[in-house]
């Protein structure tokens, strides 16, 4: 069973779950986790092949800005924001199981 990140986020928000549901969703949100961070350590190769392949005489400003242009760049954005707000709900579910036990 895998969940979509965007329902792993509102199903952690309810108040009232059980020790199970909570293990499972950290479960399920760090499997998640773990492959947002892959997918970023791929795009990241990418990025560092495209600021090394670009022309000297563009400057380092000029090739960001064309990476961050890129799909491959827009990507990276975002993987970067949900990798933040999956690792607050992964430290937040943490502390609701601590808490249980």
């Amino acid at each position: 069973m895998s969940i979509s990140l965007k329902d792993l986020i509102i199903a952690v928000k309810e108040q009232k779950l059980s020790k199970d549901q909570l293990e499972n969703y950290h479960s399920e949100l760090s499997n998640v986790f773990a492959q947002m961070k892959l997918e970023t350590a791929t795009l990241e190769k990418e990025e560092a092949l495209f600021m090394y392949g670009k022309s000297e005489d563009d400057s380092v400003a000029n090739r960001k800005n064309a990476w961050k242009a890129s799909k491959s760049g827009q990507r990276l954005i975002e993987l970067d924001n949900y990798c933040s707000a999956t690792k607050t709900l992964l430290s937040s579910l943490k502390s609701r199981l601590y808490s249980i036990y």
